[in-house]
C-alpha cells in the first residue's frame, strides 16, 4: 500500500499542482494522507521552503500542526522551524541557519476561533491588519468542531469570506482547511462539509490542508472514514494510531515518536507535520514541471519612462516556449497577462508614467509530455520607481518641481524661479525683496537709511537720525528756547528744584495731620511767578502708593494734610513748583517722616521765618535740600 500511495503521489505532483507563493496559481494544491513522506522531498526545496514566512491562527485542534512541526525537528534539526505565539503580531526573528518562520495568533489573542478570523467584521478586520503588515507570504486558520455541525450557508460563507480576504491581498495566499473527523463517517454532516470545502477549492484553484483526510488513513492507507474514526485516532475496533505503533513491524517509526499532541494520538500530529512541510515546498516551488527564472532585476529610466527587465533562464531541460511577465503597479493588484515573450532573458516596459512598477517571470510550457500546459514557480519579484520628466535634470520630477527650469530650485520662494532666494545679511528677506540687502536689522530704508537704525527715543514719531532734540519728545529741534524748554516769548526757563523745610528727613513722633513745609520759589526768570504746586505722599520710596497727590494755587509753600494719617507709619514727601508760564521744575529730593503712635503731638502752623515769607533774604536757600534741625512755631 506504502508505494502505491508514493505512485499516486508523484503522479499529482507530475499532472496537477503548478507552484506559486502567489495568488494567481492556475491549479488547486490539496495536501492530504498522500503527502507526508518527506523522503520524496528533494532538500533543496526544504531550504527554499524556510525561506516562507506563514500566519497561522487556530484554537487546540490546530495546535497540533505547531506540536508535529516541534517534534519533527527535534527528531531532525534539517526542518528548523521558529513559532512565535504570541497577542501581538510579529514574526519570529531571522535565525543562522535558517529556519521557517510562523507567526501563531490573530491579534489580540491566540486561541482564535471563526469569529476571531473570518466569521464577522471584527475578526475579519483583526486578519485584515495582520495581511497589511507585509509580512507574511501565507495564512492558515484551523477549525475547531464547526464544521460538524455547520450549515451550508455557514460554510459558504467561510469560502467566500477567505476568497474576498485573496483578493484584498493578492500579496498572501489564504490556505484552506478541513475539520477534523468526528465519528460520523460519510453520511454525517461533517463529511459533507468537507466535501463542498474540498470541491470548492479545486474548482477555484485554491490551497487546501485536508485535515479530516489526513486523519481518516493509517500510514499504510487503510480508510477508517466509515469505521467510526475520529480525531482521536478512535475507530470501531479499537484507537487505530495506538495499534499501528505496537505493532512489531513498525517498531522505531519516527511516526510514533511521543509528543503532546491536543484531543489525538503522537502519530496523527507527527502525520501533520510532515505533510506540512510537504505542503511548504510545494509552495517554495517544488514539483513544477519546469524551473523558474531566477535573478530577476528592474533598471528603471525615468528620462525615457521606461523599466528594463533581466533575468537568468532556467539551464536544464526541458526549455520554457514562452515567458510570462506579471506586473502590478504602485501595490495595486497583479496583472498576470501583462507579457508574454517567445524566449530570451529581458523585456523592456515602455511609456510608463511616473509610479512604482514591480515585476515577476514564469517559464510556460505548452505540454509537459502528458498533453498538460503547465507553468514554473514564479521568479523572484523585482521593483523600480519612476520619478517623470526632469527637465532641469536636478533629480526632482516636473510633477513635483515648482521650478521644472531651474535647477537650483525645486520650490519657487521668496524670489521665485530662476532668481536664487539669497539673504546676505541673514534677517529671512532674500535680497530679491529687501531694500537693505546688507543690514541685517532692516528691509527698508525707513527715515534713517540702511545701516541706520530709525530710533525714536523720546517717542515723537520722528527717528533720532532727524530729531535734532532726540531727548525732548515735544521738539524737533532746539528753536530759540533749546531742547527741553517749551518755546515761548521770551523763553521760560522753568523753576529751580525746591527745598523741603518740615517734616524734616528722619523726623519721627510726626503728627497724623501735619503741617507740609516748603522753600521759597525761586525761578531764573525774574517775571514769572509761582503758580501752582505739586504735593505728594507715599507710604513708598518711589510714590508708587500714594496717599495725597494734590495741585494746589492756594498752598504754595505750606500745606495742612486734611486727611489724617495712619499711626507709627513711616512716609516720603515731596513737592514740585509750576510757573506762571506752565513750565514745572524737577521733583524736590524726598524727605522721610514717622507718625506718632499715641496721636498726642501737635499739629502746630509752622513759624513765617522758616517758611521764608519774611526775612528770606537773609536765608541761603540754595544749600537746602531736605531741612534738618528744629522748628520753631508759635
Amino acid at each position: 500500500m506504502k508505494r502505491c500511495i508514493v505512485i499516486v503521489c508523484s503522479l499529482l505532483l507530475i499532472l496537477s499542482f503548478t507552484a506559486s507563493a502567489l495568488a494567481d496559481r492556475s491549479t488547486p494544491l490539496i495536501i492530504d494522507h498522500t503527502c507526508t513522506d518527506l523522503s520524496q522531498i528533494p532538500s533543496e526545496w526544504i531550504d527554499r521552503a524556510k525561506e516562507l514566512t506563514l500566519h497561522y491562527a487556530h484554537t487546540s485542534h490546530g495546535s497540533q500542526i505547531i506540536s508535529g512541526i516541534n517534534n519533527l525537528e527535534s527528531l531532525d534539526a534539517f526542518f528548523s522551524v521558529t513559532v512565535r505565539t504570541s497577542g501581538s503580531e510579529g514574526l519570529p526573528s531571522i535565525e543562522d541557519p535558517p529556519a521557517l518562520r510562523v507567526y501563531d495568533g490573530n491579534p489580540p489573542e491566540t486561541y482564535i476561533t471563526p469569529e476571531d478570523y473570518w466569521n464577522g467584521e471584527s475578526g475579519i478586520e483583526r486578519t485584515r491588519a495582520v495581511a497589511a503588515t507585509g509580512h507574511y507570504l501565507f495564512s492558515m486558520w484551523s477549525w475547531c468542531g464547526q464544521v460538524s455541525g455547520g450549515t451550508e450557508t455557514y460554510i459558504q460563507n467561510y469560502l467566500d469570506t477567505l476568497d474576498q480576504l485573496q483578493t484584498e491581498f493578492p500579496d498572501m495566499e489564504f490556505i484552506y482547511m478541513t475539520g477534523h473527523l468526528d465519528g460520523s463517517g460519510s453520511t454525517g454532516t461533517l463529511h459533507r462539509n468537507n466535501e463542498r470545502i474540498r470541491e470548492y477549492c479545486r474548482a477555484n484553484n485554491k490551497i487546501l490542508f485536508d485535515f479530516a483526510d489526513i486523519e481518516r488513513y493509517t500510514p499504510d492507507g487503510m480508510d477508517l472514514l466509515d469505521s467510526g474514526a475520529d480525531d482521536a485516532c478512535n475507530y470501531d475496533g479499537g484507537n487505530w494510531a495506538q495499534e499501528w505503533c505496537a505493532d512489531e513491524d513498525n517498531q522505531g517509526s519516527d511516526l510514533c515518536d511521543a509528543c503532546s499532541c491536543a484531543h489525538s494520538q503522537a502519530l496523527n500530529c507527527n502525520q501533520k507535520a510532515r505533510a506540512f512541510w510537504w505542503m511548504m515546498a510545494r509552495l517554495a516551488g517544488w514539483g513544477a514541471c519546469i524551473d523558474a527564472p531566477t535573478e530577476l532585476a528592474a533598471q528603471g529610466d525615468s528620462r525615457l519612462g521606461q523599466i528594463t527587465l533581466t533575468w537568468t533562464a532556467p539551464s536544464g531541460a526541458p526549455q520554457a516556449d514562452t515567458l510570462i511577465v506579471h506586473r502590478r503597479v504602485d501595490n495595486g493588484q497583479w496583472d498576470t497577462a501583462f507579457a508574454v515573450i517567445s524566449s530570451g532573458n529581458t523585456y523592456v516596459d515602455t511609456g510608463l508614467d511616473p509610479g512604482t512598477y514591480a515585476y515577476r517571470v514564469i517559464a510556460h510550457l505548452n505540454d509537459n509530455g502528458e498533453g498538460i500546459p503547465c507553468d514554473s514557480a514564479t521568479s523572484n519579484t523585482a521593483s523600480a520607481t519612476l520619478a517623470g520628466a526632469d527637465s532641469d535634470g536636478d533629480g526632482i520630477p516636473d510633477a513635483q518641481d515648482q521650478c521644472p527650469d531651474d535647477v537650483s530650485k525645486s520650490e519657487a520662494g521668496q524670489c521665485g524661479c530662476g532668481t536664487p532666494d539669497t539673504d546676505s545679511d541673514g534677517d529671512q528677506t532674500a535680497d530679491c525683496l529687501d531694500l537693505c540687502p546688507n543690514d541685517p536689522g532692516k528691509i527698508e530704508p525707513g527715515e534713517c537709511g540702511c545701516g541706520f537704525a530709525d530710533t525714536d527715543s523720546d517717542g515723537d514719531q520722528t527717528s533720532d537720525c532727524l530729531d535734532l532734540c532726540p531727548q525732548d519728545p515735544l521738539k524737533i529741534d532746539p528753536g530759540q528756547c533749546g531742547c527741553g524748554t517749551v518755546e515761548s516769548d521770551p523763553c521760560n526757563s522753568g523753576p529751580l528744584q525746591p527745598a523741603l523745610i518740615s517734616p524734616t528727613d528722619g523726623a519721627t513722633d510726626v503728627g497724623l495731620t501735619p503741617p507740609l513745609n516748603a522753600g521759597p520759589f525761586e525761578d531764573p526768570d525774574a517775571a514769572d511767578t509761582h503758580a501752582v504746586t505739586t504735593w505728594q505722599i507715599s507710604t513708598t520710596d518711589d510714590f508708587s502708593n500714594l496717599v495725597l497727590d494734590i495741585d494746589s494755587d492756594d498752598d504754595l509753600t505750606s500745606l495742612m494734610v486734611a486727611d489724617p494719617l495712619t499711626a507709627e507709619t513711616t512716609y516720603y514727601w515731596r513737592v514740585r513748583y509750576t510757573d506762571s508760564r506752565g513750565e514745572s521744575s524737577t521733583w524736590s529730593t524726598p524727605c522721610a517722616f514717622t507718625t506718632t503712635g499715641d496721636n498726642t503731638s501737635q499739629d502746630m502752623e509752622p513759624a513765617s521765618s522758616l517758611t521764608g515769607e519774611e526775612d528770606d533774604d537773609d536765608f541761603d536757600w540754595d544749600n537746602i535740600t531736605c531741612f534738618i534741625g528744629t522748628l520753631v512755631y508759635y
